[in-house]
């Protein structure tokens, strides 16, 4: 997940709505898991990102803080 990929903002904005729903998926430790947790700081740090798109992904991070914790 890029944010120069077609529907990125539809594609974030879909992933935090799962994690709202089902956030015990966050605590599996997967590889998915693992992986997204390297690439937010890479997609946070992109200057097109909407405001609207920019507090998912920190919702997002938070999330993940809150699982591993």
């Amino acid at each position: 997940m890029t944010p120069e990929h077609g529907f990125f903002d539809l594609n974030v904005h879909t992933l935090w709505a799962l994690l709202v729903a089902r956030p015990a998926v966050l605590r599996s430790g997967s590889t998915s898991v693992r992986s997204l947790r390297t690439q937010l700081p890479v997609m946070l740090d992109t200057q097109e990102l909407t405001a609207r798109t920019r507090r998912e992904l920190d919702g997002i991070r938070y999330a993940i803080r809150l699982a591993e914790a």
